[in-house]
């Protein structure tokens, strides 16, 4: 009898140890989720990953960008107060994280868009073109036109007052990490 209920255990085991997805294994399927533009299986993935490790930053960060993704799309208030709240989360945990001035200016822009958006009735335009997370932005001096540096290792010129593209710069070698270098 003890030999049979310490096959049944091992058993368990093993097949738990099997079929468990690890931390890992969930961020994984969030950053191919992601990639889909399928927010809510990438914030359900990421969030699986913060049960399992609840200090993870860089998965605040993602499951950040993914609320505010699909407030973009939704217009859900509340995704945008949870991108928020990841954000801000990032630089709770740690405030020497990589991406800081990336995440505080991140949270920046999206408190004033929410901001404009609730105090006037003009519409924001909506800028549509990179293929993967925008990581920088600068607007010109004169607020006429912005650039934005994206992860598909391009950097966008935008007309600010319509959203349009007016050109691409395509194939620099630091994908959306700063717009900083190119001046108008």
């Amino acid at each position: 009898m003890k030999r049979r209920t310490l096959l049944t255990l091992l058993v368990f085991v093993l097949c738990v140890g099997i079929f468990a997805q690890t931390a890992q294994d969930y961020f994984n399927q969030g950053n191919n989720y992601f990639r889909q533009k399928d927010w809510d299986r990438a914030i359900a993935a990421y969030s699986a990953v913060l049960r399992l490790n609840p200090n993870d930053v860089v998965t605040y960060y993602n499951r950040g960008r993914a609320y505010l993704n699909r407030h973009d799309e939704s217009g859900i208030e509340s995704d945008r107060d949870k991108g928020i709240a990841d954000l801000e989360t990032v630089l709770r945990i740690n405030p020497n994280y990589e991406n800081a001035a990336d995440v505080r200016r991140l949270i920046e822009l999206t408190k004033i868009i929410q901001f404009l958006s609730s105090t006037t009735n003009v519409s924001t335009p909506t800028f549509s073109g990179h293929s993967a997370s925008i990581m920088s932005v600068r607007f010109s001096p004169d607020g006429k036109q912005i650039l934005s540096g994206s992860l598909d290792s391009t950097i966008k010129l935008w007309d600010a007052a319509t959203g349009k593209e007016i050109r691409t710069f395509s194939g620099h070698s630091a994908p959306g990490r700063k717009t900083d270098p190119f001046r108008f």
